[in-house]
């Protein structure tokens, strides 16, 4: 009688072949995941015109580190501005909330002085000044003139508002006893009120000088009075002869106020007397 006998079948080896589409998925896997976690966010700056911008050149620094590159520059929907698209890298997450500023730096000649000149050889680029809000903001819009206090300064912004127009512009000095304390940031004209507005920061500590009933005052140029006394003639500082100023105080005999917070609305008046 014929004995049969079991045979063990060996099972299929793998090809070798297989092992290279199979690496290069594992790799495409890790190269993706790395990718997420390393990758830096991308914003959208809204500028007036695009002087300044070109795609693929322009940089975004932050303390004078590059941080990102503007890498499309397009007409906004309304065809009224324009929007540079911009990559920056990881570390700026922390860097982007409601009211951080960009601007382009150029090289600029104001009241302030000579600004800007290292561009002249490096090109414009976009400079990043972080603010303090939220977290999470990538849609901004950029400032037409670099900011003349830094976010975050100690100190005390406040508003005036006149009815008469001055030589007073961004720039100038704010002066308590002829000492500059601060700046005039912004000065326009609303059309609503049909008066002149200013926007002043006061640096710490001198704001604390400031109170309910300071008063504030024209100390542009030079003036001259005639009375029975005779001639008497008033002027500010050189630089407020030249460009203009505003002088502060708390008049004699007036009792100080109380505590003032920012963007409390004062009136600027023409003249101390």
């Amino acid at each position: 009688m014929a004995t049969e006998h079991a045979h063990a079948r060996k099972g299929r080896k793998i090809s070798p072949v297989w092992f290279i589409p199979l690496l290069a998925l594992v790799l495409g896997a890790y190269m993706v995941v790395h990718s997420m976690l390393t990758e830096g966010p991308e914003i959208e700056i809204a500028f007036k015109t695009a002087s300044g911008l070109e795609k693929g050149k322009t940089k975004i620094k932050y303390r004078n580190v590059d941080m990102g590159l503007v890498e499309d520059v397009r007409l906004s929907d309304d065809l009224q501005g324009v929007i540079a698209t911009a990559k920056l890298s990881r570390q700026t997450l922390p860097l982007l909330r409601d009211d951080t500023r960009f601007w382009v730096v150029t090289a600029r000649v104001g009241a302030g002085g000579v600004s800007g000149l290292d561009t002249l050889l490096s090109g414009a680029y976009i400079q990043l000044a972080p603010g303090e809000g939220a977290e999470g903001a990538r849609s901004f819009v950029a400032l037409e003139q670099p900011p003349l206090t830094p976010t975050g300064a100690p100190g005390l912004r406040i508003e005036l508002t006149s009815t008469r127009a001055s030589s007073i512009s961004a720039g100038d000095p704010i002066l308590y006893k002829s000492y500059s304390v601060g700046r005039v940031e912004s000065a326009e004209f609303d059309p609503v009120t049909r008066g002149m507005h200013y926007t002043l920061f006061i640096d710490a500590p001198y704001h604390e000088m400031v109170n309910t009933a300071t008063r504030f005052w024209d100390i542009s140029g030079i003036r001259l009075n005639a009375g029975a006394e005779g001639f008497s003639v008033e002027t500010g500082s050189l630089e407020t002869i030249l460009l203009g100023g505003v002088g502060f105080t708390t008049p004699p005999g007036v009792e100080e106020g109380g505590s003032v917070e920012h963007n409390t609305e004062f009136e600027l008046y023409g003249s101390y007397e």
